[in-house]
C-alpha cells in the first residue's frame, strides 16, 4: 500500500512541477533567445 501512496505523490509531484515549469518558461525563454545571437556572431564573424 505504501508503494501506491509513493506512486501517485510522485505523480502528483511531477504534475505541479510541469505546471510550474509551464509558467515559468515563457518568462525564461525569451532572455535565453537575446543571449543566443552575441553567441552566433563571433562565430560568423570568425568564418
Amino acid at each position: 500500500m505504501k508503494k501506491v501512496l509513493l506512486v501517485l505523490t510522485a505523480l502528483l509531484a511531477f504534475g505541479a512541477i510541469s505546471a510550474f515549469a509551464d509558467e515559468a518558461l515563457p518568462e525564461i525563454a525569451p532572455v535565453d533567445e537575446v543571449a543566443l545571437p552575441p553567441i552566433d556572431a563571433p562565430a560568423a564573424d570568425g568564418q
